[in-house]
């Protein structure tokens, strides 16, 4: 979850390299994420199959190639927590196992000490209030520390034992906050005389002062979702508690902006995330941007709101100021055309929300179904937010364009959908999900009667359960293509108990979840395939989510029992992949193995 930006220390490295507009490979995926910020200047980084460019833009829409100003050395280090007005800095130097922290004026471009801060409990974070009035140490065990710059007053809010995260100061430094896993509540202090507001039964998530310190945010799980709040903070508590969200669709992030709460949501349909803006004193709740990116959070610079918004198969910034209601580009990358020769459509089929991508003319015999990882991911209509994802669209749409249709189905177990969607594969994988797909194809079949060929095609998770359909429903299913998917849960959890996957099976094998790690495995049907199924399995060299092992483990054995299987082995890969040269030989290998005829690999001429 995000760290609200105004608590983000700044910590920047490298100058200012003015240089022409940047140039970037024609046609190609770019995706922008946030990198550093300071006064009006937002630093992204873009990534993409051909490589990395970082650029700085003003909130006013101005960008340039190069890196965020660094800030006066301390010391000869330019990696300190600042604050956001760039006035003072924070150096920590340890004697002994002693922590001195010096507060220093860094306003003129050169760092002057100011004075030693009072604080020496070692292993605290420091961190900075929004106007830059307020210094906060997150310290270890049940307590947080604030210290003013005017005043030079240390405080002290004993937040409570039992597990605390999500710790924020309000922009006025005149409130403390801190989630108490123990407790299921936030705690506020209020520093003026060390009075306490609990707000009870949130979620795990942040709270968000309003600038003023008169309202506060946060969330609260309501029938299985993430739904927003807003309330009142006066002097005898919490007052006035609103429901901001309509408890339909979760909430991805959500930040103050002066006084008014903008929040990223689904909230009007569960496979497109907007940016509203909720005025509690009017209780207005308006929407800005549509379609905005969820990979990445909102960021509160100079007054305005930033975020990324995905524009044909690039991802860009943008920044809404709300005192003129005016919203900036903040382009550092033209955008990429995408592949002009599909349809695309939102629809739901058996009971899931799914994507279809169908050629304008002479749809073929074949359907390829996706299969995102996670399993806690989401599809979506157009590119995905996520740069590991939007490089898999590019090759969705080239196989809608060579006369296919795709299906990106969001099966149980998907994000967006609430708690219960979310946790459903817990100690039952391979069961529910491997239900969706059989009945979406076959109900995508009845209404596609050209359709006679159904392929699987995922990563990671989505890679395993395109391995598990194609045994445990034969007869559905004609392929499956895997890439850096887990084939065997079992050898995975046991030799790595810290596995992002454990959670699936409540914990490493055992007795008590042997039976879910059997019903799981890809391995007790797979002599029964005929030899028309083909599977493709595709693995990065350098993959330490799923080892490689995995990927070779599963072709000895299916080689062993004779079944029609291909591999394809990327070099320098990790779990995601991301060169152009590994995706133009994925698409390679698929135009291969499946016989697709007109695939274009590369990046299309049409998108340059």
């Amino acid at each position: 979850m995000r760290t609200p930006t105004y608590l983000t220390g700044i910590a920047i490295a490298g100058t200012v390299a003015f240089f022409a507009s940047p140039v970037f490979a024609a046609g190609e995926i770019w995706y922008a994420t946030f990198a550093e910020t300071a006064g009006n200047e937002v630093g992204l980084i873009y990534k993409g199959p051909a490589g990395t460019k970082e650029v700085v833009c003003t909130i006013s829409g101005d960008c340039e190639s190069g890196t965020v100003a660094k800030l006066p050395a301390i010391a000869g280090a330019t990696l300190y927590p600042a604050s956001p007005d760039r006035k003072y800095g924070v150096k920590t130097t340890l004697l002994g196992s002693v922590p001195y922290h010096i507060l220093y004026e860094i306003g003129s471009g050169k760092a002057v000490k100011r004075e030693l801060i009072p604080y020496k409990m070692p292993g605290a974070a420091v961190k900075w209030s929004g106007d830059s009035s307020t210094v906060l140490f997150v310290g270890p065990g049940s307590t947080m520390t604030t210290y003013n710059v005017q005043t030079k007053k240390l405080t002290t809010a004993t937040i409570g034992a039992g597990g605390r995260a999500f710790e924020t100061i309000s922009p006025n430094g005149k409130y403390l906050a801190g989630y108490n896993y123990l407790a299921k509540a936030h705690t506020i202090w209020r520093l003026s005389d060390g009075v306490s507001f609990i707000v009870s039964d949130t979620a795990p998530s942040y709270l968000e002062f309003s600038d003023d310190g008169q309202w506060v945010a946060y969330a609260k799980t309501v029938n299985q979702y993430k739904t927003l709040y807003a309330a009142k903070l006066g002097t005898s508590g919490i007052s006035d508690v609103r429901q901001v969200t309509n408890g339909k669709g979760v909430i991805e992030d959500y930040i103050f902006a002066g006084n008014a709460l903008f929040h990223m949501s689904n909230t009007e349909y569960p496979l497109t995330f907007n940016l509203f803006a909720y005025t509690p004193g009017t209780n207005a709740n308006s929407k800005i941007a549509s379609d905005v990116s969820y990979g990445d959070y909102l960021k509160r610079v100079s007054g305005n709101v930033v975020y990324l918004k995905v524009e044909g198969a690039t991802s860009n910034a943008y920044a809404y100021d709300p005192k003129t209601k005016k919203t900036a580009a903040l382009k550092g990358v033209s955008s990429s055309a995408v592949e002009n020769g599909i349809t695309r459509e939102t629809i739901k089929i058996a009971n899931k929300y799914a994507v279809v991508l169908s050629p304008k003319e002479d749809a073929g015999d074949t359907l390829f179904v996706w299969l995102h990882g996670g399993p806690e991911r989401q599809t979506s209509l157009t590119y995905h937010s996520y740069l590991s994802y939007a490089v898999y669209d590019e090759l969705l749409e080239k196989l809608a364009a060579s006369g296919n249709y795709v299906l990106k189905l969001d099966y149980t177990g998907s994000s967006g959908y609430g708690e219960g969607v979310l946790t459903a594969l817990h100690q039952k994988v391979g069961v529910a999900d491997v239900a969706d797909v059989a009945a979406a194809t076959a109900e995508f079949k009845k209404t596609h009667k050209s359709v006679k060929r159904v392929v699987l095609i995922g990563n990671s998770y989505g890679g395993y359960l395109s391995l598990k359909s194609i045994v445990a429903k034969p007869s559905n299913f004609d392929g499956a293509i895997s890439i850096n998917g887990v084939a065997d849960w079992y050898a995975l959890i046991e030799r790595i108990p810290s596995s992002v996957f454990t959670p699936l099976f409540n914990g490493v094998p055992d007795i008590h979840n042997m039976p879910s790690y059997l019903a799981a495995s890809v391995y007790t049907d797979l002599p029964k395939l005929d030899d028309d199924q083909k599977i493709l399995i595709v693995y990065g060299t350098d993959d330490s989510t799923v080892p490689t092992w995995q990927s070779t483990d599963y072709l000895k054995y299916a080689k062993a029992k004779n079944i029609n299987v291909d591999s394809l082995v990327l070099s320098g890969e990790e779990h995601v992949i991301r060169k152009r040269a590994s995706l133009n030989k994925l698409c390679e290998q698929i135009e291969e193995s499946f016989e697709v005829d007109g695939l274009s690999c590369g990046v299309s001429k049409s998108r340059k």
